[in-house]
């Protein structure tokens, strides 16, 4: 996934995995559910960013539909939690 810039740039990637959208730094983004893949990419402390990089301390996802969504930072796996939309 680093390779491909996944890890650290905010993308979303379709049902089928063909279609991928690089989204900006600080995006935010209205998931609809048919996603198979949302990374909010890296995001530092403000005045924290490596050299280089944009200031990116946010992330916001807009839910469409209810349901229950798991989630896992993939830096730290054991980080996970889940976000139930009624």
């Amino acid at each position: 996934m680093i390779d491909n810039a996944r890890a650290y740039n905010p993308v979303v990637i379709d049902p089928t995995g063909k279609n991928i959208t690089h989204l900006p730094p600080n995006a935010n983004y209205t998931m609809n559910g048919s996603e198979s893949y949302v990374n909010s990419g890296f995001i530092f402390p403000i005045g924290q960013e490596p050299p280089g990089l944009p200031p990116t301390n946010t992330f916001t996802i807009t839910f469409e539909n209810p349901g229950t969504i798991e989630y896992i930072c993939i830096l730290h796996p054991w980080m996970t939690g889940t976000v139930t939309v009624g």
